[in-house]
């Protein structure tokens, strides 16, 4: 099965976010999962769990993963000015 899920802004494989769903706590991995199983496009995802998404990435370097990381980081520095 092969479909995008735009998380934080950017287009991410459903066996990526199947493998992020994984990293996660169960209630952000639980919800990663229903987007997949209800094909759903794009995840609203809550301040906390955008910070969750951040830690579990923390040492990704595969893309989508590092792109999805670098978002989330341009996303904290825009807040944060």
């Amino acid at each position: 099965m092969f479909f995008l899920i735009y998380l934080a802004g950017v287009p991410v494989p459903v066996d990526l976010v199947q493998h992020l769903a994984r990293r996660v706590d169960d209630d952000l991995g639980a919800k990663l999962l229903d987007a997949v199983t209800h094909r759903t496009d794009v995840v609203d995802l809550e301040p906390e769990e955008r910070e969750q998404i951040f830690e579990a990435l923390a040492d990704a370097d595969e893309a989508p993963f590092a792109e999805l990381r670098d978002a989330l980081v341009a996303e904290r520095a825009l807040a944060i000015a």
